[in-house]
């Protein structure tokens, strides 16, 4: 890197004094502190691996005990199936491993039940899904329930608004396999006591109702809600044809909204 025009402010990073540097990479102060950092990293270095080669002769010692002991405590199963002591205690716990309690501060395991546990417990490669799984997640036809699609289809309303229905109504249902369906009988009773008079052969839109009496869509709702006024929905919502909800023009309709209407702005 080229040296900078500028002298640079540093802290040498051995002795800790200050000095100016000519380049940013700078370390130390001086070659004497360069040598003496680099002598304390080597020695450092030597220590760790001393220390490291300690721990790997005591391991293998260790190792070497273990493998010929008939009991084990949870410390020496741990090391020897390279595991924590917090996995010991809860195979212990769940019943997998066989253990005896000789003291209170004292648990020994025999070596022929860690056998015995390693071989109840082979491993097992997981099969692809075969085609018999993949239709098993498919719908299955269930002659006296529907499932959720099917009431959208037939009563000609919304997924979403079925799970409300059947969870308020509480309408009895089946799960096969993974799938729930609900009674066909308790469903189709439900709607039918929904559905308006098929006497009335004239039907207005609550757009028009809007349009016609200057009132909200809010307001709509709430005088149909509270008097009781015939409705029904006219297809399925999509993106290119939204569902009209149509209500029945009866005579009270027309003369409460006709009477509101005069209220409202009177002649």
């Amino acid at each position: 890197m080229t040296a900078s025009k500028e002298r640079i402010l540093k802290i040498c990073e051995y002795c800790g004094k200050s000095f100016y540097a000519s380049k940013s990479t700078t370390r130390y102060c001086s070659k004497q502190c360069n040598s003496y950092a680099y002598k304390a990293a080597k020695r450092e270095e030597k220590v760790k691996m001393a220390e490291t080669m300690s721990h790997r002769k005591a391991s293998e010692k260790s190792m070497s005990e273990i493998l010929v002991k008939e009991y084990l405590t949870i410390q020496e199963v741990a090391i020897l199936l390279g595991l924590s002591r917090q996995t010991i205690y809860n195979m212990v716990y769940s019943g997998k491993l066989r253990a005896s309690k000789i003291t209170s501060r004292l648990s020994l395991i025999r070596k022929r039940d860690i056998d015995y546990l390693v071989d109840s417990l082979p491993y097992t490669t997981k099969k692809s899904a075969s085609k018999e799984a993949v239709h098993a997640n498919r719908e299955l036809p269930v002659p006296e329930y529907y499932s959720a699609k099917e009431i959208a289809e037939v009563h000609n309303t919304y997924e979403t608004a079925i799970y409300e229905i059947v969870k308020k109504v509480k309408i009895s249902r089946i799960s096969i396999q993974g799938r729930v369906y609900w009674n066909k009988k308790e469903v189709d009773d439900y709607f039918a006591h929904l559905s308006p008079d098929p006497t009335i052969s004239e039907w207005m839109t609550v757009m028009d109702i809007q349009q016609k009496y200057c009132m909200t869509k809010t307001a709509v709702y709430s005088f149909v809600s509270h008097n009781a006024i015939p409705r029904k929905m006219e297809g399925l919502k999509s993106a290119t044809k939204p569902f009209n909800v149509l209500l029945a023009c009866t005579r009270p309709l027309i003369t409460e909204l006709s009477d509101k209407l005069r209220l409202i702005h009177p002649l």
